[in-house]
């Protein structure tokens, strides 16, 4: 999980650094921000999954995180409207800065998201489950990227 969060802050990165030139028509930034939208329909969905159906429900029941799985689960819809409105502004329907508002709501609300998860729910889980469910979450992970387990969840688990 924290792979995929280096790798969602680097493509976030991406998308910060060729929004501006995007919104002004840019065909490579615009290529760049399309990509970067593929890249959360694909690795981010996933990801979401990994927590929402693997980890959140192993945690529910402990009081100290219980909450903080509920807000994170509804972060992820919040940050799905996110990139839809990004995708909507790279698309040119509406106004110049729509795009580069979008895309400083998302990344700020990624980058409060990643440190919530980090701080407070990985060292959680980290301390609350034990080897051998963190391998069973392992093998989930990478049954969701197509995978017969045995690994990190195929680059985006572990």
């Amino acid at each position: 999980l924290r792979q995929t969060h280096r790798r969602i802050e680097e493509r976030l990165a991406e998308l910060e650094r060729a929004a501006p030139a995007a919104a002004t028509g840019n065909a490579e930034a615009r290529e760049t921000c399309e990509d970067v939208l593929a890249f959360f329909d694909r690795a981010v969905v996933r990801h979401e999954a990994d927590e929402e159906e693997s980890l959140f429900p192993r945690l529910a029941h402990a009081a100290e995180v219980a909450s903080v799985c509920r807000q994170l689960g509804a972060e992820h819809d919040l940050q799905k409207g996110l990139v839809g409105r990004v995708a909507v502004a790279l698309r040119g329907t509406g106004p110049a800065p729509a795009l580069t508002d979008a895309v400083a709501e998302l990344v700020a609300s990624y980058r409060r998201h990643v440190e919530v998860e980090e701080r407070q729910l990985f060292p959680a889980a980290e301390a609350l489950l034990d080897e051998a469910t963190l391998a069973r979450m392992a093998l989930e992970m990478d049954r969701r990227r197509g995978g017969g387990g045995g690994g990190g969840g195929g680059g985006g688990g572990g």
